[in-house]
C-alpha cells in the first residue's frame, strides 16, 4: 500500500476510535492481546498503530 493509503488507513481507525472514547458514558476499558498465533507460531503482538498514536497523545496533554 501507498504511504498515501496507509495514513488514510490510520486516520479512519483513529476516527473509529474517537467515536468508541466518546460514546463510552461511565467506564472505558482499553485492551489488547500480549501475542498473536500465525500457523500455529505465537509471537509477540505489536500495539496497533493507533493506539501508539493515542498512547502519544495522552502523555502530550496529560492523562
Amino acid at each position: 500500500a501507498t504511504e498515501s493509503a496507509h495514513i488514510d488507513i490510520i486516520a479512519e481507525r483513529l476516527r473509529l476510535l474517537y467515536v468508541g472514547i466518546t460514546r463510552a458514558r461511565r467506564f472505558l476499558q482499553l485492551s489488547r492481546s500480549r501475542a498473536t498465533r500465525s500457523y500455529n507460531k505465537e509471537r509477540d503482538a505489536e500495539p496497533a498503530t493507533v493506539m501508539g498514536v493515542l498512547y502519544r497523545y495522552l502523555q502530550e496533554v496529560g492523562e
